[in-house]
């Protein structure tokens, strides 16, 4: 009998909705609202499968080309964009990777940001770029 009252209390929301976002946006608040936030975050971005990701990714790039960074992002709809940094010989192979994302009908838009020359500190072309992934979250 105790159990069942205390289950039907349980189950009632006390106060509603914008009363409870009011007391969460009050400034000693957004300490923790911002963490929450980054914690979120933190998840979404683990649950991505990088293995996943390198897999599908040594299936498209060409292999002249090498990946040197690759930094997945989340947006609000769940949808994973890869921020890459690919590096090749010359630019022929680094347009090669730029077509092969486009036929791939695992990943979507692809941005070219830019293309470095080789310079003294490297002898390789720089190619920036963001891809969308079709890994759902």
């Amino acid at each position: 009998m105790r159990w069942r009252r205390s289950k039907s209390r349980c189950g009632r929301p006390r106060t509603s909705r914008p009363s409870l976002n009011t007391v969460i946006r009050k400034p000693e608040n957004e300490t923790v609202l911002e963490r929450s936030v980054f914690i979120n975050t933190l998840l979404l971005r683990k649950g991505i499968s990088w293995d996943q990701i390198f897999t599908d990714l040594e299936k498209t790039i060409p292999y002249n080309v090498k990946l040197v960074r690759i930094r997945p992002t989340v947006d609000d709809q769940g949808r994973v964009t890869l921020d890459m940094i690919l590096a090749a010989e010359s630019n022929g192979p680094a347009v090669g990777a730029l077509k092969a994302f486009q036929e791939n009908p695992l990943f979507g838009a692809v941005e070219w940001k830019t293309i470095t020359p080789p310079s003294q500190n490297g002898t390789l072309y720089r190619l920036a770029l963001n891809v969308t992934y079709a890994q759902k979250l």
